[in-house]
């Protein structure tokens, strides 16, 4: 299917779990203020790892979904 004209993607691939929290760091606030964000990685723990990194550099309300 196609995407909702009304809803703006953007994707960034990054090979690595450390590329992606460098990434994610510098570009929230700026992310926060365009909307919500959803961000993939492959395993719980980098869910879980991510999600408390976050906790330290935003305020943003967030919320961990994985498929365990």
């Amino acid at each position: 299917g196609m995407a909702n004209k009304q809803i703006q993607q953007e994707i960034y691939v990054l090979k690595s779990y450390s590329q992606k929290l460098d990434w994610v760091k510098q570009h929230i606030t700026e992310a926060e203020l365009r909307g919500k964000v959803l961000i993939f990685v492959s395993t719980r723990q980098a869910a879980d790892e991510l999600t408390s990194s976050l906790r330290l550099v935003t305020t943003a309300s967030l919320d961990c979904l994985h498929g365990d």
